[in-house]
């Protein structure tokens, strides 16, 4: 509840990791009580949780999925049942993935993620591919997130030296997943395994880190699937700590909790916030015109739609001139038209005005060079 709630980002964006996390609950819930009792019930949920997992991250399913299989392979003669019914399970998840293709980029084997790399360059690709390059021509914002996503990689393809700098320079993101008193819990559980499946958790915790290692930017949610197991060793490590030394490093995390929630509580609301309920107040239907100022942070995108975007009340969309705007204007003559510049502070909320067209330039009339006139020379 502390490390994952109220505070934590997965709770407060729509950037996912709770979903994920929760996929990954099933998947992992599932493994001991399939060795333990090979029940169907307990397949099915172990298939329930990888389709859930695939349908967030495709990638990192496989790596999921492989530590599934490390957790199995002790005991593969009993696993095929089991493994045959998650596979049943799972594949109309699959379907789902590959009629997605289809309706978003018109094949059911490329991937948007693939798509938009070859429009746009972005995202990045994994760190043993070149570069992608756009085959579109990129506004302002999309340009500077191109080159902020090139920039992700200390060179063109990964040598070992660079892939494990980045290796290390992650490791500070256990901070998300666990509060600084657990680093301690986390070390003991790491000394006192004894068995293969403790150590199994750690092999697959590696495996995770060190596949997602291949892409160049790392957050969180790419490996929220493992979310589980990072409680599970703290759980188990503050069991091996002993009780009152247990009892103090929780106490430690309340404190931090506590902290962290009164200084999130304070902070100022977000600018999005007060723009929607000025747009609530605003009667009818409304297109919003988006105009960034130069200093605009990249990151900071303002333009989203509801998947029916004709049908929605407030159609976002970047203001790129008037003679662009006007084509918008024009398709939406039912619309009352605001204009919203993010970067005013506070963000300026006004009806839009069209600047007047301007006079064509007057062309100047080319004079005739001066003629010369060659005279003998006496």
């Amino acid at each position: 509840m502390m490390e994952f709630g109220p505070v934590s980002s997965w709770t407060n964006s729509y950037w996912g990791g709770a979903y994920t996390a929760a996929a990954g609950c099933l998947v992992f819930g599932a493994l001991p009580r399939l060795r333990d009792h090979r029940r169907t019930r307990d397949a099915v949920l172990l298939g329930l949780g990888l389709g859930l997992h695939l349908l967030s991250r495709p990638f990192e399913s496989v790596l999921v999925l492989l530590g599934v299989m490390l957790f199995l392979a002790p005991d593969w003669k009993n696993a095929g049942r089991a493994g045959a019914i998650a596979a049943l399970v799972c594949a109309p998840f699959g379907g789902i993935v590959l009629a997605h293709d289809k309706a978003v980029t018109g094949a059911c084997t490329t991937l948007p993620y693939s798509l938009s790399q070859y429009q746009y360059g972005v995202p990045a690709s994994f760190t043993f591919q070149p570069h992608p390059v756009p085959h579109k021509e990129l506004t302002r914002e999309q340009g500077l997130d191109y080159k902020m996503q090139r920039a992700f990689r200390a060179r063109e393809v990964d040598d070992f030296q660079t892939y494990f700098a980045r290796l290390v320079y992650r490791i500070r993101y256990l901070r998300f997943f666990l509060y600084p008193p657990l680093y301690l819990a986390l070390i003991v559980y790491l000394v006192r395994v004894r068995n293969y499946r403790f150590a199994w958790v750690a092999l697959t915790l590696l495996l995770l880190a060190l596949g997602t290692n291949f892409y160049p930017l790392f957050l969180p949610h790419y490996v929220a699937g493992v979310a589980c197991l990072f409680v599970l060793v703290s759980v188990e490590g503050l069991r091996r700590i002993g009780p009152a030394a247990a009892r103090v490093l929780v106490y430690l995390c309340v404190v931090q909790f506590v902290f962290s929630y009164f200084t999130y509580s304070q902070r100022e609301p977000e600018p999005r916030i007060e723009v929607n309920r000025q747009l609530a107040k605003t009667p009818g239907k409304l297109l919003v015109l988006v105009r960034y100022w130069p200093n605009h942070i990249f990151q900071q995108e303002w333009v989203y739609n509801a998947a029916d975007i004709d049908g929605s009340r407030i159609v976002w969309a970047r203001d790129l001139g008037d003679a662009e705007d006007r084509k918008l204007v024009h398709y939406y003559p039912d619309r009352t038209i605001l204009l919203l510049e993010p970067d005013a502070r506070p963000p300026k909320l006004s009806p839009y005005k069209p600047e007047p067209p301007r006079p064509p330039e007057k062309k100047e009339e080319k004079k005739p060079p001066p003629k010369i006139v060659f005279e003998p020379v006496l």
